[in-house]
């Protein structure tokens, strides 16, 4: 299991998960949440339930930005 909060707290581990050193992922960070945020509350797309609604998962929703930012960069390396 991957222990964030003690990659997030080592520049080694997460320049190894990510690629990126900490002050270039914190650089990351705002534009990343920007786009997670707009991508969520697109007006354009016709829903069966709010923005939110529906079933609720583990896995996913209890992510901080930061969180989502490096299991995407991970993914991506």
């Amino acid at each position: 299991m991957l222990n964030l909060e003690r990659i997030f707290q080592q520049d080694r581990l997460l320049r190894a998960m990510t690629g990126l050193h900490c002050k270039a992922f914190e650089a990351l960070l705002p534009s990343f949440a920007a786009a997670c945020e707009q991508r969520w509350l697109k007006a354009d797309v016709q829903r069966k339930r709010a923005v939110g609604g529906g079933r609720n998962t583990a896995c996913c929703s209890s992510f901080t930005p930061a969180e989502s930012a490096s299991l995407a960069t991970a993914y991506l390396q």
